[in-house]
């Protein structure tokens, strides 16, 4: 099973509006809602004075997307623990405050993330990785980044499925499906979970798992959200080398040559191989106009793999660069804003 991406987009690891109207809202009702949650904040701040923080006064807060920086929120809020989520989480349905809660916070729209006009809720604080004694699992905070995680999982010589940007959390990735550079052999990490620990809408926190809770380990997997806030991901890891990864950008009049030889690369004469990855993005810049991004990924420490030489025979806008290197050094780069995950 091989992967190939055109345009890439997950769903954010958010519940936004749970409790607030899903239809057109009125200004009288955003004043109410926005007064339920400066109360609920004022709650909130009182039981977490450190890590509760105003939303016109919170000038550490940062954000993959523009869009969602300038969205205006009461406060935030960065629980440490299940339990603590499960506090705040009472708090917010006491008062009837909507919400969103933030994992890596990598989408593109308000309300995902960040709460318009009520809580959001940062989960930054429950990052861990602990892997287990055998090294086939490891136990993850619903708040790490992919960086982070291969960065834990690196010193065992292990890996996971995870995000290709290093800023990309694991709460709203694995929730919603999740491909990585290395789909192609393991598959999605809905695949990998082998339980949720999740915090539910009456504020309980349950085990979810085929062997407990099942519907909702069913629903979860791919689901995307709503079912609840997920504070931590039991996975299965695995061993892995360094891994190649090369980039090549061609004039939008090739796109007729590129879609025939990644079909080349997918279904004819590589269909077998499944270290193989490619990416395929346009994009547009001043210079050279709209042109195909391509990212071509390798599964093993081959620099420069055969599956991809027709393909890079087409005549590109810049030389072919590639390299080997660990997940770990391969996220550990902060990628500019609004780059794909």
């Amino acid at each position: 099973m091989k992967y190939s991406l055109g345009y890439l987009f997950f769903p954010s690891y958010a519940w936004a509006s749970a409790i607030g109207g899903l239809g057109q809202e009125t200004a009288s009702s955003v004043g109410r809602q926005e007064a339920s949650c400066e109360q609920a904040c004022n709650t909130i701040k009182s039981r977490f004075p450190g890590t509760t923080y105003g939303g016109d006064n919170d000038p550490n807060f940062t954000i993959w997307d523009q869009k969602q920086l300038e969205t205006r929120y009461v406060c935030r809020v960065q629980p440490a623990s299940a339990d603590e989520v499960s506090s705040v989480l009472q708090i917010l349905v006491n008062n009837w405050c909507r919400f969103a809660v933030k994992c890596g916070g990598h989408s593109r729209f308000p309300d995902d993330s960040v709460s318009v006009g009520g809580v959001t809720i940062d989960l930054g604080l429950i990052n861990f990785t602990t892997v287990s004694k055998d090294r086939t699992t490891a136990r993850v905070g619903g708040g790490s980044l992919a960086r982070q995680v291969f960065a834990a999982l690196d010193p065992y010589g292990l890996a996971y499925v995870g995000g290709r940007v290093g800023q990309v959390g694991i709460g709203g990735f694995t929730l919603g499906g999740g491909t990585s550079a290395l789909s192609g052999r393991y598959g999605w990490a809905l695949d990998h979970v082998l339980e949720y620990e999740v915090v539910l809408p009456n504020a309980t926190i349950v085990t979810a798992s085929e062997c407990s809770h099942p519907d909702l380990y069913w629903a979860l997997r791919g689901g995307g959200n709503n079912f609840g806030i997920v504070t931590s991901f039991n996975i299965s890891v695995f061993p892995q080398s360094p891994v190649y990864t090369g980039s090549r950008i061609f004039g939008q009049h090739h796109t007729g040559q590129v879609l025939v030889e990644a079909e080349k690369i997918f279904a004819i004469q590589d269909s077998q191989d499944k270290n193989v990855g490619l990416e395929l993005r346009y994009t547009y810049n001043a210079q050279n106009g709209w042109t195909i991004s391509t990212t071509q990924r390798y599964a093993e420490s081959i620099l420069y793999p055969s599956v991809f030489d027709d393909l890079n025979k087409i005549p590109a806008l810049g030389n072919l660069s590639g390299n080997i290197n660990s997940l770990a050094n391969s996220t550990s780069i902060k990628g500019p804003q609004g780059t794909t995950r």
